[in-house]
């Protein structure tokens, strides 16, 4: 699985390039949803208060972990599509990697802000991304010491730049734990699922979701 994870970095060190903390031209290459199924009605700086959802019997699925990230206070629809988010969701073609393997990241925006990294398989070209359902969702920032909070984004209610206990509390104890790295497994597959990274102030700066465990084999 620390290959995995690694998978994961190095796609999206080459994202962060050229995308976070940077806003760019809004209109040049960039694909913007249509439909309405998420809206948000909060300010940055008005959030709603996020009732933590309770640990499942016998622990999380990856289908139950998902539902517990809000953007903007609002849940997203596992599985999704860009163009199936709502209006103010964008991607951006200049920070769009895709390699020869057909493998991709993009960043997720709302309303120009960078929430998240979308990860798929099986892309050829950018105008395909947006019908595409992603197989992980992850959050990263070049230094893991930089300023990493993102108030739009939470996970059962908690923000980026939690402690560990924080983490514990609303998700509970960790299936895998080490002083870099909280992993939570999915108790029907027995596969890692969900990854909390920690950093050198013990603080979560870096969130992975595993939506679909058939699309990529690590080995």
């Amino acid at each position: 699985m620390k290959k995995l994870i690694s998978i994961l970095s190095a796609m999206v060190v080459l994202l962060s390039m050229t995308a976070c903390g940077k806003n760019g031209d809004e209109s040049k290459n960039t694909t913007t949803t249509t439909t309405t199924s998420i809206t948000t009605s909060q300010s940055e700086n008005e959030q709603p208060e996020i009732e933590p959802l309770p640990v499942p019997e016998g622990g999380w699925t990856a289908e139950e972990l998902a539902k517990t990230i809000r953007i903007n206070g609002e849940l997203i629809s596992i599985p999704f599509t860009i163009d199936s988010l709502g209006e103010g969701y964008t991607i951006k073609e200049e920070d769009t990697q895709i390699f020869d393997s057909g493998a991709c990241g993009t960043h997720l925006y709302y309303n120009d802000e960078a929430i998240l990294t979308a990860e798929y398989v099986d892309i050829q070209s950018f105008d395909q991304i947006i019908s595409k359902e992603p197989w992980a969702l992850n959050t990263y920032w070049e230094d893991s010491l930089d300023d990493y909070y993102n108030d739009a984004l939470t996970f059962n209610g908690i923000h980026l730049g939690a402690t560990v206990d924080e983490v514990e509390e609303v998700y509970g104890e960790a299936n895998q734990k080490s002083d870099t790295l909280l992993t939570y497994v999915d108790k029907k597959t027995g596969e890692d699922c969900l990854f909390f990274r920690i950093n050198d102030r013990e603080e979560v700066y870096c969130v992975i979701l595993i939506l679909k465990f058939d699309v990529i084999k690590i080995k």
